[in-house]
């Protein structure tokens, strides 16, 4: 028993010795892209448990332009069929030149009007590269080799629908025919893109002088519809 006993012991004692110099030899783990630090507080503060209306959008651009200023620089590039602002934020570290002097990324998002989430990821984009610009190597050489062009809202009329009737999937299908029917009436597509006669575009305009108007579809907000619903049913 005694003998069993020294056996068993020795054997735990040699998988111990074994199992630390694997790990001692063993080669450190490779880091992956860093994020950020544990207990760390941003300069920054924003809540990204939550979507912004366009308005809400430009404000926190606006914020971290205000925190970076040399890094972060907002310009217009004109606006919107509704009139809205469009603008494009410039990300890049004047200490090693102008942005137009280096490669660079073109970054943008809510494309489509009810696909808002594309505006958070761009401004989270620029609140992660901002936040990690001096505490990160690897962030901070990103940025002093490449400059980085943001516009968190290409359809910023669409958002602005959206927030106001979320759900709509009437209203969503008439405003993108609106648009598809006036970029037609402007001459931005091709007859080889549409698969049309060439004399397609002049006889559309003819019969299509002005903007393209709603044409009066009866738009049911979906949300609402389903509220009420829930509520006959005691939900």
């Amino acid at each position: 028993m005694r003998n069993k006993l020294y056996a068993t012991v020795a054997l735990t004692g040699l998988v111990c010795g074994l199992a630390s110099t694997a790990f001692a030899q063993a080669p450190a783990p490779q880091r992956g892209f860093p994020g950020l630090p544990t207990g760390f507080r941003p300069q920054t503060e924003i809540a990204w448990n939550r979507f912004y209306d366009a308005q809400e959008v430009d404000a926190l651009m606006a914020k971290l332009a205000q925190q970076w200023p040399n890094l972060l620089k907002e310009q217009s590039i004109g606006t919107s069929y509704e009139d809205r602002p469009l603008k494009l934020w410039i990300l890049n570290d004047e200490s090693t030149g102008t942005h137009d002097q280096k490669p660079a990324m073109w970054v943008d998002g809510n494309i489509h009007g009810n696909e808002v989430q594309g505006g958070e990821a761009v401004v989270y984009l620029a609140w992660y590269l901002l936040e990690n610009s001096t505490s990160n190597t690897e962030i901070a050489a990103l940025l002093k080799r490449s400059s980085w062009y943001l516009l968190p809202m290409v359809n910023p009329d669409g958002r602005a629908r959206w927030f106001a009737e979320a759900h709509n999937a009437t209203a969503d299908v008439e405003a993108t025919t609106r648009c598809f029917l006036e970029l037609i009436r402007r001459d931005v597509f091709t007859k080889e893109e549409l698969d049309v006669p060439a004399s397609y575009f002049e006889d559309f305009k003819n019969r299509n002088p002005r903007t393209i108007e709603l044409i009066g579809l009866k738009h049911i907000n979906l949300k609402e519809a389903s509220d009420r619903i829930r509520q006959q049913f005691g939900e």
